[in-house]
């Protein structure tokens, strides 16, 4: 089942993104998915928990927005948070002509292309000492390019 943000357990939400991106970050969370403007989605199994989660915020294009992060712990999850955020974006008074996705692995690519999406550029996800203890095969969607 797919949520509105404002309809799960934050913590609980704070929790599964600690365990997938690798580093706890509640307070730029926090922030972050309530960003004016913004459209998060949160995947939910029939157990209740949480298997994945988006945000679709806008960016300095007119009307177009930045999708990230998306975390899921499949293709099938990240596919529905995607058309959970797409229908919402088509139903606005003006739909996003644009909606970009930094997709960070093979998988997050090869999905992106399948929905129709065409690659504009190719980035490269870097740090400075080790990985963080993440779960890249969860990744669909960068946060930013600043942030992984």
């Amino acid at each position: 089942k797919i949520k509105r943000i404002e309809e799960v357990n934050m913590q609980e939400l704070f929790m599964y993104d600690a365990t997938v991106f690798g580093v706890e970050r509640h307070v730029f969370l926090s922030k972050w998915l309530r960003i004016t403007g913004s459209h998060a989605r949160v995947a939910i199994d029939n157990k209740g928990s949480i298997v994945g989660y988006t945000v679709a915020r806008p960016t300095f294009i007119k009307d177009s927005y930045k999708i990230g992060p998306l975390f899921a712990d499949s293709e099938i999850i990240t596919e529905k948070l995607l058309k959970a955020v797409f229908e919402e974006l088509l139903r606005q008074q003006h739909p996003a002509p644009v909606v970009c996705i930094d997709a960070p692995t093979e998988n997050a690519t090869k999905l992106c292309e399948r929905l129709q999406g065409k690659r504009s550029l190719e980035l490269v996800y870097m740090v400075m000492n080790d990985l963080p203890d993440a779960c890249f095969d969860k990744w669909f969607g960068s946060t930013t390019v600043q942030f992984g």
